[in-house]
């Protein structure tokens, strides 16, 4: 009876090494989705995105002056996203990785020159951001894909301002369908010549003309 107690005590241990092993297995097999960061360009503006917290990839030259940047440490969301960054020092002007989180509007944002970047000051704007080092939190999602505003590109606002410029075409007159009766009639009208009534002869003309008598000759009576 100890025996059989022993095999059996033993073929459950063997059992539940097993079970904890394959899931052990499973589990390794079972990959997470892996994060795509998103890649933005140096000219988008913070106030773009409507994402509150997100990553994105800059890419590299976005210390270019050209890329404004407004405020110092907190930015106007109408920052250049990766100049900002640039400036904050999170990133350099090779690109990379970082994490952006919206906060609240300032009365004022002061301009300074920072990494190679001058940032402009400005006196009030609605919604501004952060730039941080590109570490995740625990527990929270980041987007994969950015959400914009529906603002049109400026490439469209500019279609669309050459269009208000161009005067409105001139509507053509649209011609009417010539019938075959009314070529032929046209044709007639130029064919035909037209016959002037002949002159009626005058009272004058009808009336038989005296011829004057020689003198010294009567005429009898």
């Amino acid at each position: 009876v100890l025996t059989m107690k022993a095999s059996v005590i033993e073929m459950f241990l063997v059992l539940l090494v097993t079970g904890v092993h394959s899931n052990k297995e499973t589990s390794k097999k079972i990959k997470r989705p892996k994060f795509t960061v998103p890649q933005i360009n140096c000219d988008v503006k913070a106030g773009k995105i409507i994402n509150p917290e997100f990553i994105v990839k800059c890419p590299a030259g976005c210390q270019d002056p050209k890329f404004h940047v407004y405020g110092t440490d907190v930015y106007a969301s109408y920052s250049s996203v990766c100049g900002a960054a640039v400036h904050s020092g999170v990133l350099d002007n090779s690109g990379g990785k970082i994490l952006v989180r919206k906060v609240a509007g300032l009365s004022g944002y002061k301009g300074s020159y920072s990494n190679g970047v001058q940032s402009l000051s400005l006196p009030r704007w609605r919604e501004s951001f952060i730039v941080l080092e590109s570490k995740p939190k625990k527990g929270v999602t980041y987007p994969s894909a950015l959400t914009y505003s529906s603002s049109k590109s400026p490439a469209a606002q500019a279609g669309e301002t050459t269009k208000a410029y161009q005067r409105p075409p001139i509507p053509a007159t649209t011609a009417q369908p010539v019938t075959l009766m009314q070529l032929l009639a046209v044709t007639v009208a130029v064919a035909t010549p037209t016959i002037l009534p002949r002159p009626s002869p005058s009272a004058a003309s009808t009336t038989s003309i005296r011829r004057p008598e020689p003198v010294g000759h009567r005429s009898q009576e």
